[in-house]
């Protein structure tokens, strides 16, 4: 029975992942194709998509924690579907825009509840073979999906394409039953008050203070590296362009980073890379610096730059970042107790919302100052740093334990 709500959760996950990619790949297509948008309403309609994560994560989390994640999963499933049919239905970008904000909600409420469906359903030992999986999974999704929705989009007309991602979400709901009777309360007293959030609100300094310091440092990490993606990411194809490479580029580009997070999930997934997650976390963070910094000496000192120097950049990139990834999964859902899980799942959404907000930003300013490759200057400091501070505190407690098996 266990082994088959861990197959549904598996199943779920997948299917929602498919909606998902297909829902960011159309967000972003249909005002253009519809409605001719400019950037500047782009970047409105990506603001709007992530508002709710960054104004009311924290407060979502809290209330994520006091009400049965039964609700918050029948909620935020919902509210996806429904999301997505006003997506289909949007007459105007304005409208569209109104709906993005609700589709963030939608998400801010599902994705938690996700997570502490994990904690509940899935042992502390099969949750590695669990996050490879649905890496790998999401990953395969992510790369299919561009060329499912192209495809979609000749047979039928592009807003009606966002009916197939409503089909994707019914269809994971005969899954969903499977799990439901399994489903408990993070807090089976919790009681759902304008008091008891304010005092759950004041309280999540003490909440964070209480976490155990892998948990805080796996936070730090996964920032500063969110922070450093943000900051070159979203420039990638005006550099591209800049180099005058074709547009195929991109896409070999954009496909290596999926190749090289396919490959980090098969390496976990067949024991391959056979680490704890705190080592696998370092791991992954050498590689996306290492990615990086390849990428931002490419620009910098090589006479002749070709398409397969950025390729192998990114392959090294993605293959860190799904490390950490999964690495960071299974270290929330270890070291987090049950109870805080949707709180802390939400906050940190919130920050990472932050960071992704900001990159783009501080990638911008350093371009109008420096030139297009200088986004990579910042990223390649924030992930080096990273890296070497993960390495630094492996060393420590290595050193820790040394000592005190010595001492024993």
């Amino acid at each position: 029975m266990k082994m088959n709500n861990v197959r549904a959760l598996l199943t779920v996950s997948a299917l929602s992942s498919l909606s998902l990619w297909i829902d960011f790949f159309l967000i972003f297509l249909v005002p253009i194709y519809l409605w001719q948008a400019s950037p500047s309403e782009i970047a409105i309609l990506a603001f709007s998509l992530g508002a709710a994560s960054l104004f009311v994560g924290p407060i979502a989390g809290i209330i994520l924690d006091r009400i049965h994640i039964r609700v918050s999963f029948l909620s935020g499933m919902s509210l996806r579907i429904l999301t997505t049919l006003g997506f289909f239905l949007a007459p105007s970008f304005e409208w569209f825009v109104i709906i993005a904000v609700l589709k963030g909600l939608a998400n801010m409420l599902y994705f938690p509840a996700l997570a502490i469906s994990v904690k509940q359903l899935v042992s502390a030992d099969c949750r590695t073979d669990f996050f490879s999986y649905s890496s790998l999974l999401d990953q395969l999704t992510k790369v299919s999906t561009p060329l499912l929705a192209g495809v979609l989009t000749i047979l039928l007309p592009v807003q009606s394409v966002f009916l197939v991602s409503v089909a994707l979400l019914l269809a994971a709901i005969p899954f969903l039953k499977l799990i439901w009777p399994s489903l408990q309360p993070a807090l089976p007293n919790a009681v759902l008050t304008i008091r008891s959030v304010f005092l759950d609100l004041i309280s999540g300094v003490k909440i964070f203070r209480s976490l155990d310091v892998q948990l805080k440092i796996g936070f730090f990490y996964s920032l500063s590296t969110s922070l450093a993606l943000a900051s070159y990411d979203p420039h990638l194809a005006s550099l591209i362009t800049s180099l005058q490479f074709p547009a195929i580029v991109f896409s070999l580009i954009v496909s290596s980073t999926a190749a090289g997070a396919v490959c980090a999930a098969i390496a976990i997934k067949f024991k391959i890379i056979n680490f704890n997650e705190v080592k696998l976390r370092t791991l992954g963070l050498v590689f996306f610096s290492a990615g990086v910094l390849s990428a931002c000496i490419i620009l910098y000192f090589s006479s002749v730059i070709h398409p397969a120097y950025f390729m192998v950049s990114w392959l090294l990139n993605g293959f860190g970042y799904e490390l950490l990834i999964i690495a960071s999964n299974i270290i929330l859902q270890n070291l987090c107790p049950a109870e805080k899980l949707g709180r802390v799942s939400a906050s940190f959404r919130s920050l990472q919302m932050l960071c992704i907000v900001l990159g783009p930003i501080l990638g911008s300013v350093l371009i109008s100052v420096f030139g297009r490759a200088s986004p990579f200057i910042l990223a390649s400091t924030l992930a080096l740093l990273t890296a070497a501070l993960a390495i630094y505190f492996q060393c420590m407690s290595k050193r820790i334990e040394n000592a005190e098996s010595q001492m024993m």
